[in-house]
């Protein structure tokens, strides 16, 4: 049985990411961006050039933008058919403090929750009828 060749492509990306150190992730995460050839090197046209265009920081009279999570990046994309593309960057939260996730083993955990020695949830029993578990909404 004959193993499949490896291709230039695959051969480069191991190359590259091979050279590239990988602290601090941002870094090694613009290096190993502008170096990879996208489908357009892949089929002749060229290297990609890749560029994080930054935003500004929110302005302080804007309580609207300093109350949230403001994202107002760009990526540019410029492959060798010089036909440059600019995609907004957007936040997307993995979860909030108090929603419920996964714990690993099948159950779920509540994010920034509260926990004794024993691994029980300290809960709040100042209400009668209302008990619930405490949480942090700060890191």
């Amino acid at each position: 049985m004959q193993l499949p060749m490896k291709s230039p492509a695959r051969r480069h990306f191991l190359q590259t990411m091979s050279a590239i150190p990988m602290l601090p992730v941002v870094g090694s995460s613009v290096a190993f961006l502008a170096t990879m050839p996208a489908q357009a090197a892949l089929s002749g046209k060229g290297r990609v050039n890749v560029e994080f265009v930054p935003m500004t920081a929110p302005d302080l009279s804007n309580a609207a933008d300093m109350a949230t999570t403001t994202v107002r990046s760009q990526l540019e994309i410029v492959p060798g058919t010089g036909e440059k593309q600019v995609h907004n960057l957007v936040y997307h939260a993995f979860f909030n403090t108090g929603d419920r996730v996964p714990d690993g083993n099948g159950g779920q955990i509540l994010a920034g929750g509260y926990y004794d020695i024993q691994r029980r949830p300290i809960v709040d029993a100042s209400i009668p009828g209302k008990e619930r578990h405490f949480y942090s909404d700060s890191p």
